[in-house]
């Protein structure tokens, strides 16, 4: 008896091990939708309170701490919470969503030469259009104070419209704030003269004159490094070289993230590409990667989709600058629609593979900042377009109106309406070829001269009929509206994605949209 008493005073023990170890408290943020203007601070922090003593368990008061009230780009707080904790809180109807504060782990000089250089813009024809009073927000694992990537000297005084404040934190006071066409070529010189080059940063001292034993790569970590006898290789490492205006280029990296998008076919992914490759970026000095004795640099050099991402930004911001009063929707659109999709040969982009890059790889192309800056017309996408997004997914309309502050009401749900949302791109994710034809509208506005006249010009993938109404658009004022229609009619066309162009031109400014449409 004694024995099942201690067994079963071990599994309850194991059991409630169990139940306590998936019970641990972990920062979760709690999306409660939009804020409101001239919301009351205090009391919604008050709120926030009320909300979280509400699931805590009584004698835990301790842990009704909140460690972020948010009120300015959305309402809502982050706190330490429990799975079941947290599963109470994304019950209550206030609440749009929770979900776990994850740490994220982030992953250049001759990236602006080469977008100036594809541009085929001279500089000095927009650049003075854009000035410097940009704000821009950026969280990154690279910046420290003393980094020269991040002197202030020769900028402007602090925008006085920026609200932040600056947070000390270790190491960091107050005082202390305020694919490119290059490749690093390395070469391998063989005892027989041969010489093989590849892409590797090395920073040897050898010459040609010195040579060394081949061995196999999977003999190097053996006890024994049996070195290869019956002819003697050798071969000596040169040290690399910055390989500048290489070509082709650009190209779509392995790495990339391509098309078609996972959660809808309807908007196309990507939008746009950017320098991402062999990018020299601020780091902070790490001893510990550089051999003893050796000083660690302040730059590295990395390559990744979080490379591109700040090109992007900077471009927008370029843009902004220029055009203070544009939206966001309209700075993409101009990027988008004035990319480029050639390479410095004059040839199409191509993928990694050497195969011409479809626009599910590279978008509408790599960004042409210089050329954003007078992009003639834009597509400008409403927060209506999105919350008919948020309809077609099955978001109910009490969640949209807490996302979106207002009282927004869905009517229908359509894959049609997706795709003519008033994007830059075109996607449609199914076009049947048996009498089905499908119709997208798109709006633009006009950004450039007052009097102005587009006409169009169609580039179709074989099989597929296009058909753009009116083909003409004529505009007598800046900031005036004209509304198209493309009928798509996948006729005799191979099953399959095709993919296409359709451009609006007044002689001086070219307005691409590119589109992807799958035959069924």
């Amino acid at each position: 008896m004694a024995k099942i008493l201690q067994f079963l005073f071990f599994v309850l023990a194991s059991l409630s091990f169990c139940v306590t170890s998936n019970q641990v408290a972990e920062p979760y943020v709690v999306y409660m939708g939009s804020t409101l203007q001239g919301g009351d601070h205090e009391t919604l922090q008050t709120t926030h309170l009320q909300m979280l003593s509400s699931v805590i368990p009584s004698g835990e008061e301790e842990r009704v701490s909140l460690m972020q009230s948010y009120h300015y780009a959305f309402k809502g707080f982050s706190a330490r919470l429990t799975e079941t904790e947290a599963a109470l809180l994304s019950g209550y109807d206030e609440v749009v969503s929770v979900f776990p504060d994850q740490m994220l782990q982030l992953h250049t000089t001759r990236s602006w030469d080469f977008l100036d250089v594809e541009s085929d813009i001279g500089s000095h024809r927009l650049r003075h259009k854009a000035s410097n009073d940009v704000i821009i927000g950026i969280i990154d694992s690279g910046i420290w104070p003393e980094s020269p990537s991040f002197n202030d000297a020769r900028m402007g005084h602090i925008p006085s419209r920026w609200k932040g404040t600056c947070m000390e934190g270790f190491d960091f006071k107050k005082s202390n704030c305020n694919s490119i066409d290059r490749t690093f070529r390395s070469t391998i010189i063989l005892g027989n003269g041969n010489m093989l080059k590849g892409c590797a940063i090395n920073f040897s001292n050898l010459s040609r004159s010195e040579s060394y034993p081949l061995v196999f790569g999977r003999d190097v970590a053996s006890e024994s490094t049996p070195v290869l006898e019956a002819r003697k290789p050798t071969a000596v490492i040169l040290p690399s070289e910055d390989v500048k205006e290489f070509k082709p280029a650009p190209a779509v990296a392995e790495f990339s993230s391509r098309g078609p998008g996972e959660l809808t076919e309807g908007i196309l992914k990507p939008d746009l590409m950017a320098p991402g490759v062999n990018i020299l970026v601020a780091a902070i000095p790490d001893a510990s990667i550089v051999p003893q004795g050796k000083k660690p640099s302040n730059f590295i050099v990395m390559s990744g989709t979080s490379m591109a991402c700040p090109h992007v930004v900077g471009a927008s911001a370029f843009v902004k600058s220029a055009h203070p009063w544009w939206s966001l929707s309209m700075i993409r659109s101009a990027l988008m629609t004035t990319a480029t999709t050639t390479n410095n040969l004059g040839e199409p982009l191509t993928s990694n593979s050497g195969a011409t890059a479809s626009f599910h790889e590279m978008g509408a192309g790599e960004i042409s900042p210089l050329r954003a800056l007078s992009p003639g017309l834009v597509f400008e996408t409403t927060v209506q377009d999105y919350l008919y997004f948020l309809c077609h997914y099955g978001y109910k309309n009490q969640v949209i109106r807490s996302i979106s502050g207002t009282n927004f009401t869905c009517r229908y749900s359509s894959p049609d309406l997706i795709s003519s949302i008033n994007y830059p791109s075109i996607s449609i994710a199914k076009l049947e070829r048996k009498h089905t034809t499908r119709a997208i509208r798109r709006t633009l506005t006009n950004v450039g001269p007052p009097n102005s006249t587009y006409n169009v010009t169609v580039d179709a993938p074989n099989g597929i009929k296009v058909n753009v109404w009116p083909d003409r658009l004529a505009f007598t004022k800046r900031l005036m509206k004209a509304t198209y229609q493309i009928i798509f009619d996948a006729g005799s066309a191979s099953k399959g994605y095709g993919y296409g162009s359709i451009t609006w031109s007044d002689g001086a400014h070219t307005v691409r949209t590119v589109f992807a449409v799958n035959v069924v």
